[in-house]
């Protein structure tokens, strides 16, 4: 895949040899047992269209797009393409382009029955729209009778879409700056195809070494004590840690200076989701969309800002959108991880429920579920004192709380993933840290030509959506101690020390954003023509799990609170981020209706879903599904869902920044 030329006046742009040479040295030195975070993906079979980083001058932008076949071997019905916008939509004098890179799974349906575009967006900030094309496209494109093109791209400063967020030259010299630092203590992403991967803007999040027994309630059988020396080691991170995150601030200032960082807004996402509308449907024509987690950031703000535009919306896994647009990242975390503890808890029930023949934590003497909750605090408060060896791994290191905690909140957005999680906290709990290092510690980078990660584009798009700091106002390093401090006693006992934020802080003023959207988000759409009664509105479909780690059900409930005659709430009984973490039937035939005919569930619907968490020894959920329905046409859907679930969590089940995580 090429790389666009570098902005020249970058001292990162063109490493000397020698320094490329420094690179593979520390590189291999790092293999041997340093740890290590930041990798990241550049999507599944998509071919990279080159574009100058420096658009010609007065260049138009696109009243029509080429579209061009593409994919890895053997997919079929895809396309490619790219579409110029402007790069600064509140300057019509300002010339500059960014170009949008697009792709789309065709529709196959009878021209007569086709019904337009759907966009999609797969959370983020920093998620791959194209990647999820081919990842999913397909799939959403069956549940919908394949009677629309779904559409993903790139948002700006992502992926192949430029001008690029770039902070590094390579993939080698990416990690070897996170080697050593306390991020690089804890391994969240994986490099491959297909696959976004986000990256922790608030470096420490869950490393943090806080013993368990800081939340007073409810009490934990520890050793370890609730004492002040606690603080002192959770406060001597994070001043390390911010010292971390300024350097790569201004690695990003650096290398992608003001064209790369200032444009990036949510406003800006939607201002061109306008345009590629116009130019795919015919202007002025209705936008389709389907948001995941942070793909509804995009979706209540298309809402709010294009009220007039919108079709039929799909916001899943929702994030408040007045908490995202008026309070700072670190003013998050009481609402994220509300729910996130009752997952958990949810992941020991059903462990203990299906034993030790599926769930490798469970126990034949267990009485219940607080005794697998007990087996991983346990494991917890021993690697607060004792870091565990794991030689043997394929990168050497050290299994510490930290570790492990994140490792299971990761594991908490996708359900499906809860048996190999057992069995690799089953490992810990019996002294091997191998399974657990392995499944959490990616392979080092020694490629310095490689096309660079556009992973801090979580960091730039968040802290050009949220308000800026006053310079008197900035959160020091004992303001976000205290603040972990509390999430962790009042909010979630087990994961609040991931609540850290205010990385912003090293960003706040330094290139202002042309547009930032902060609402009214409290709109009402457009009464429906022809066919709808009298009065009745254009609604938006919310939809909400009860047990959600990282967008909890009262996020849905506020986004519907703020369209009560222009949404509709559909509330799935299930556990993990996003409805697709498990399948339901009741909520995939609401999702077809509404978006092939425009029907919705009644008030007050609950979906109960239709996989299990811990199936049988033998064949994976997907192949599972057959004995949990009645007949072949549900059989079909349930797989297909299955399917579409595995895809859309590959988005959003990664760890996030900013939040401390990836909604994402």
């Amino acid at each position: 895949m090429d790389l666009p030329n570098p902005t020249a006046a970058s001292p990162l742009s063109k490493p000397p040899k020698s320094r490329a040479r420094m690179l593979l040295l520390l590189a291999a030195l790092l293999a041997l047992g340093v740890h290590t975070l930041l990798t990241c993906c550049t999507g599944s079979g998509i071919p990279f269209l080159g574009h100058p980083r420096k658009p010609h001058p007065h260049p138009p932008s696109s009243t029509h797009m080429h579209w061009a076949p593409c994919g890895a071997p053997g997919q079929e019905g895809f396309d490619c393409g790219r579409l110029e916008v402007p790069l600064v939509w509140t300057d019509p004098t300002d010339n500059r382009t960014a170009s949008i890179f697009l792709s789309r799974y065709r529709a196959t349906a009878p021209k007569s029955e086709r019904l337009g575009t759907l966009f999609i967006n797969p959370g983020g900030p920093g998620g791959s729209g194209s990647g999820a094309t081919f990842r999913f496209g397909k799939q959403l494109g069956d549940l919908f009778q394949n009677k629309y093109d779904v559409v993903g791209f790139d948002p700006r400063g992502i992926n192949h879409t430029t001008p690029r967020i770039e902070c590094f030259a390579s993939p080698a010299e990416e990690d070897a700056f996170f080697a050593g630092t306390i991020s690089g203590e804890l391994a969240t992403r994986r490099r491959g195809t297909g696959t976004w991967c986000v990256f922790f803007s608030a470096f420490l999040s869950s490393l943090i070494l806080l013993p368990l027994s800081l939340s007073p309630s409810p009490p934990l059988p520890s050793p370890v004590p609730d004492r002040p020396a606690a603080r002192e080691v959770l406060l001597a991170q994070i001043r390390r840690s911010s010292a971390e995150t300024s350097a790569l601030a201004d690695l990003c200032f650096a290398r992608s200076g003001e064209e790369g960082l200032a444009h990036v807004g949510t406003a800006s996402v939607v201002r061109d989701i306008v345009r590629l509308a116009d130019v795919l449907d015919g202007e002025g024509s209705l936008i389709n969309f389907a948001g995941f987690s942070y793909g509804t950031i995009v979706g209540t703000y298309l809402v709010s800002m294009f009220p007039e535009r919108v079709g039929r919306v799909l916001l899943d896994g929702v994030v408040n959108p007045e908490e995202w647009a008026l309070h700072n990242t670190e003013d998050w975390f009481f609402t994220d991880f509300s729910a996130t503890d009752r997952v958990f808890a949810g992941f020991a029930s059903h462990c203990h429920r299906a034993g030790p023949s599926s769930c490798a934590l469970a126990r034949e003497e267990d009485r219940g579920a607080r005794d697998v909750e007990r087996r991983v605090d346990g494991l917890l408060e021993r690697l607060w004192e004792n870091p565990m060896p794991g030689w043997a791994a394929k990168r050497p290191g050290v299994l510490g709380q930290g570790m492990v905690r994140e490792h299971i909140f990761s594991a908490l957005y996708a359900p499906r993933r809860w048996r190999g999680l057992a069995k690799q906290l089953d490992a810990a709990v019996r002294g091997d840290a191998v399974p657990i290092l392995n499944a959490t510690l990616p392979p080092l980078s020694l490629n310095t030509t490689a096309v660079p990660s556009t992973s801090s584009a979580i960091t730039a798009v968040q802290c050009v959506d949220t308000p800026p700091y006053a310079p008197h106002a900035l959160p020091t390093p004992e303001d976000l101690t205290d603040l972990t401090i509390a999430v962790t006693r009042n909010t979630s006992r087990r994961f609040g020390s991931d609540a850290v934020g205010g990385e912003c802080r090293f960003w706040s003023g330094r290139v202002p954003e042309a547009e930032r959207w902060t609402g009214p988000f409290n709109v009402s759409l457009p009464l429906l023509g022809g066919g709808g009664e009298k009065g009745e509105r254009r609604k938006v479909l919310v939809v909400g799990n009860t047990a959600d780690p990282i967008t909890p059900l009262i996020n849905a409930q506020a986004v519907h609170a703020l369209l009560p005659s222009s949404s509709v709430l559909l509330t799935q009984n299930g556990l993990g981020h996003c409805s697709l973490a498990q399948a339901s039937l009741c909520t995939g035939r609401v999702m077809r209706a509404y978006f092939l005919r425009g029907e919705l569930p009644a008030l007050g619907t609950v979906c109960e879903v239709d996989e299990e968490v811990f199936p049988g020894e033998g064949p994976s959920p997907g192949e599972k599904v057959g004995g949990l329905v009645g007949g072949a046409e549900e059989e079909e859907m349930l797989r297909l869902l299955v399917e579409l679930g595995e895809g859309v969590g590959e988005f959003v089940g990664k760890v996030r920044g900013g939040r401390g995580r990836g909604r994402w």
